[in-house]
């Protein structure tokens, strides 16, 4: 008895080791509930910190995940030769964009927070290592333990989640590309041929996703394991320090707080493991995306307005022979050239040549190195966009074009008073793919937009 009367006499700070009024079990300290008032103190300053790295850390990277990695996915994407969009379906394009999102809610929302984790887990195992370093060692001893037996856990987690994302992505290129061409199929009667192989996709899906799931629930009964474990440890010995006068009981129960943190924020930390697997495969999936094209042939100017040489050019597509090689061509100024031949041959690959859009080698002088600023093009798969006339017929010019010659362009492909009939005139609405004008008039608008804002020909 005197030797507790002893112990509850002595300074604060020689039995905790703390600087006064922080984790004090002093009766003086404590509130109505016995609780002290220093330990609250700290632990809200704990909180608001915490809270406030996080929601800064969280807003800045998703501003520099749009500003990196999403602006350069769409510069990339603008940048890639026509070919590139003639090898691959609308859908599959837009469903690689899409994938963006996955990205960086899986990088925002699970992978940095995992990150600030660490920092709130080393404040935290530095606020434990004040309240008691002996129960601090324990908690650092059976955490490594947790940590190296859950290394194989995690490989094996990683590996699944792999796995079934590469599955889904899979599934989704098959079911995209049978949809594409559901024409010929249904043409055709392989219906029951394509449910079967759809079928056969999913059930591997499937398969995988049980894998993930039982891999998961093995990494949570660890974690659960561990975390009862460490309790029960702490606990214990937390008492058989409390009885030797090494700790006081309120910062036992203190201590138990600071572990409960400590150990979601390393339960944390390990669950991005999966989201690293998901990331990984998406941004696969995303990378001919991202990857810069091969530099054009020699592009040179020709000296004389007008003008167009070619020596020795050749062009063609990806994985395929080139259409044409060791092409020479000379187009004089004011002359009027047809290229003609069976499909196939090139024709219209040369035209996107002269555009740059398509890669090629040899030899070409233009008159103008800005031939494509120069020159209307109409091809069959041009379509209008939702918008006014005048939205349609300036869509892709830099240089500002005033009503008067909209107006001439319209005229010239027979289209002027067409237009001035409607309410709104060159503000009058048009419809996605030109839906509310005649095939004839859509095409003659898809014609005025060719010459608007282009120099007049050369004679």
């Amino acid at each position: 008895m005197v030797q507790q009367v002893r112990h509850e006499n002595r300074p604060a700070t020689e039995r905790t080791g703390l600087p006064a009024g922080l984790l004090i079990h002093d009766p003086r300290q404590h509130g109505a509930a016995g609780f002290p008032r220093g330990s609250a103190r700290l632990a809200a300053l704990l909180t608001g910190t915490s809270f406030a790295i996080r929601s800064f850390g969280l807003q800045h990277g998703s501003d520099q995940f749009e500003e990196k990695y999403t602006h350069r996915l769409f510069t990339e994407l603008f940048s890639q030769r026509l070919s590139y969009f003639a090898g691959q379906s609308v859908g599959a394009i837009t469903e690689k964009l899409s994938l963006r999102f996955v990205l960086k809610d899986a990088l925002v929302k699970s992978i940095l927070p995992s990150v600030l984790s660490v920092l709130s887990l080393l404040l935290t195992l530095t606020y434990l290592i004040l309240v008691s370093p002996p129960l601090a060692s324990l908690l650092v001893v059976g955490s490594t333990a947790y940590f190296l037996a859950s290394l194989f856990l995690t490989r094996r987690q990683m590996e699944a989640s792999q796995t079934h994302v590469q599955a889904q992505v899979n599934m989704s290129g098959e079911t995209q590309a049978t949809l594409n061409n559901i024409d010929a199929v249904k043409a055709t009667g392989a219906e029951e041929h394509h449910i079967q192989r759809w079928t056969t996709l999913n059930q591997k899906v499937s398969e995988e996703y049980k894998r993930v799931i039982r891999w998961n629930s093995l990494t949570s009964g660890v974690q659960s394991g561990y975390t009862t474990i460490m309790l029960v440890l702490v606990v214990a010995a937390g008492l058989w320090l409390a009885s030797g006068g090494q700790i006081a009981l309120a910062n036992i129960v203190l201590f138990q707080t600071g572990m409960a943190l400590f150990t979601g924020a390393v339960s944390e930390t390990q669950g991005v493991v999966q989201q690293i697997a998901n990331v990984a495969v998406y941004q696969d999936k995303q990378a001919d995306l991202l990857h810069t094209s091969p530099s054009y042939g020699t592009l040179e100017p020709a000296g004389e307005p007008g003008r167009i040489e070619a020596r020795l050019l050749s062009f063609g597509y990806p994985g395929s022979a080139a259409v044409c090689n060791g092409v020479d061509l000379q187009v004089s100024p004011g002359e009027k050239v047809a290229v003609f031949g069976p499909s196939g041959t090139g024709k219209s690959t040369l035209l996107y040549v002269l555009l740059r859009l398509n890669d090629f080698s040899g030899l070409l002088r233009v008159g103008n190195t800005t031939f494509r600023d120069t020159t209307g093009v109409l091809f069959p798969k041009m379509t209008l966009v939702e918008g006014t006339v005048r939205d349609n017929l300036v869509l892709g010019n830099d240089r500002d074009i005033d009503d008067a010659e909209l107006l001439q362009v319209l005229h010239d492909v027979n289209l002027e008073q067409t237009i001035e009939r409607l309410p709104a005139k060159l503000g009058s609405l048009v419809q996605a793919g030109g839906r509310n004008f005649s095939t004839g008039q859509a095409q003659r608008l898809l014609m005025a937009r060719a010459g608007a804002g282009k120099p007049v020909p050369v004679p």
